[in-house]
């Protein structure tokens, strides 16, 4: 594994780099926004046959964002930033959550550049859609606490708005854990929030929100592969994503949530 400081313009992206003897490359989106994650389950096993990069997005983590641009042209040129610096014409996008929709935008500007996109428990659009998704998570977690944490939630999503870090990784703990609350998992496991980003967070959505320009049906030409837990927090969502890509391989997992 190798690690670079890959700069666009003023901004600063930390990418790690797992070399394969395959010619094909992956880039993976981690979810979010503002939630920096390495997917070091995913790149373990992807590494094992592509070439895999993973990047800290702006302003998370080593990632610097100088310019404090968190327009979504500013996240399509951080790909095109990286893919650039490593000489790709051509690469798979894995996108997981938010980095699903971020793989569907950067595909909609940039098609001749994807060889596939894999689309993990994607969000499914901006605009109207993306608040009604975001209000469907809110569901999600207020059904699964107790009156006592939906109150400290509340509280913390006051904070949250106002920009801190701290009330959100309070938050962000919760919901991560509902993620996977009643499944099996590793003892050890603990959602990782150390590096969370309020300002992150709360521009980018206010980006995702404002965006309208994402197309309601992809004609891809690109093999487009879709999967869900069966009992995933997006589930309206799946449907508008399904109908988003007609031609592409659509999997509902069973006895899987959210995270991968």
């Amino acid at each position: 594994m190798e690690e670079h400081l890959i700069y666009n313009n003023e901004d600063i992206l930390y990418t790690k780099f797992f070399s394969c003897n395959s010619r094909e490359t992956i880039i993976v989106l981690h979810g979010g926004p503002g939630v920096p994650n390495e997917m070091e389950l995913v790149t373990q096993i992807l590494s094992t046959y592509y070439q895999v990069i993973v990047f800290h997005q702006r302003g998370t983590k080593k990632s610097i964002c100088n310019t404090d641009d968190y327009s979504i042209s500013a996240y399509i040129s951080d790909i095109n930033a990286i893919s650039e610096y490593f000489n790709l014409d051509k690469f798979h996008v894995f996108g997981h959550s938010w980095g699903g929709l971020y793989a569907q935008l950067y595909a909609q500007q940039f098609p001749d550049k994807i060889f596939s996109l894999f689309l993990s428990c994607s969000i499914a659009g901006t605009g109207k859609q993306y608040v009604e998704i975001s209000r469907e998570i809110e569901k999600y977690n207020i059904s699964r606490v107790n009156l006592l944490t939906l109150l400290k939630l509340s509280f913390y999503n006051l904070f949250a708005k106002m920009g801190s870090n701290i009330a959100y990784k309070k938050i962000l703990k919760v919901i991560l854990s509902n993620y996977n609350k009643d499944y099996r998992i590793d003892p050890e496991y603990q959602p990782n929030v150390e590096n969370v980003k309020a300002r992150a967070i709360n521009r980018t959505r206010k980006e995702i929100k404002n965006f309208k320009n994402l197309i309601d049906v992809f004609d891809n030409t690109y093999k487009t592969t879709i999967i869900y837990g069966d009992n995933d927090v997006f589930m309206k969502n799946k449907i508008y994503l399904f109908n988003k890509f007609p031609i592409s391989n659509k999997f509902t997992i069973s006895n899987y949530k959210h995270n991968p």
